[in-house]
């Protein structure tokens, strides 16, 4: 579930869901822009995961596993997913998602 009813107008928010959010948040200090795929890959080779986001599409609520690629669907807003791999062979992304119980994603 998600504390912002603008970020899950998809799904009902139960009240009082992030009370506490005050005393868990954090501040962002430095951030860096990684515009390619090698400047990607070696970030995660050489200093852990990293944080990437991207448009969601309505076809992405179906996602069941393999690499997802948009095919039909209007835009429902942004998402942004922990990358924690990729393969090189079929170039794709490998990444932890926050929604429900999907686990791992597989990004083009």
């Amino acid at each position: 579930m998600c504390c912002l009813r603008s970020y899950c107008n998809w799904r009902a928010c139960r009240p009082g869901l992030c009370s506490d959010w005050l005393g868990r948040r954090d501040t962002i200090a430095a951030y860096s822009r990684l515009a390619s795929w090698d400047a990607m890959k070696h970030w995660i080779s050489t200093r852990g995961p990293l944080i990437a986001c991207f448009r969601v599409y309505e076809d992405f609520f179906a996602y069941g596993g393999g690499i997802y690629r948009h095919v039909s669907g209007p835009d429902m807003g942004g998402h942004c997913v922990c990358v924690v791999g990729y393969d090189d062979s079929q170039r794709y992304w490998i990444c932890k998602n926050s929604w429900g119980n999907w686990g791992g994603i597989r990004l083009l």
